[in-house]
């Protein structure tokens, strides 16, 4: 399991050219898990976010499974065994409903590739605002398709 420090803020003024070029170079890189890890940082500037912690997701035949992979500024200490999902995440499991939820414990953003449970990430945030939900929903859609080609 990696903590890392604070990153710096993004202003409430960061335009979405700033953001498509920060992906842009965020996907240049070949490896999904460092991906993984740079897509944590922007979603946790974006969207100024308390914790922001990646997950990886397993099946082990009978039941999901969930393991701290990162955490940013976390104040807690890390699970780093696997334990068994939350019950409010499992339709992310079913591969019909990748859109990211809002719950009471904040923002959870599946990861698939090919159709397949990666990764969540989660944010101890907000409630994001319409504009910030659809550009949520454009990065995954962005990470999904480049961890479909490795």
């Amino acid at each position: 399991m990696m903590t890392f420090p604070r990153p710096a803020q993004m202003s409430e003024g960061t335009n979405i050219a700033a953001l498509a070029q920060q992906m842009a170079t965020l996907t240049s890189r070949r490896d999904a898990h460092e991906l993984a890890l740079s897509m944590l940082a922007l979603y946790n500037n974006f969207l100024n976010t308390r914790s922001a912690t990646l997950y990886s997701i397993k099946h082990d035949g009978k039941i999901w499974l969930m393991k701290e992979l990162a955490s940013l500024h976390q104040d807690t200490p890390s699970l780093s065994d696997w334990r068994i999902i939350p019950e409010q995440l499992e339709h992310f499991s079913n591969h019909t409903d990748h859109r990211p939820i809002f719950k009471e414990g904040g923002l959870w953003l599946p990861i698939y590739r090919r159709k397949q449970l990666l990764n969540i990430i989660h944010l101890d945030a907000n409630e994001p605002e319409p504009h910030e939900w659809l550009l949520i929903e454009g990065l995954l859609k962005i990470q999904e398709n480049f961890t479909a080609l490795s």
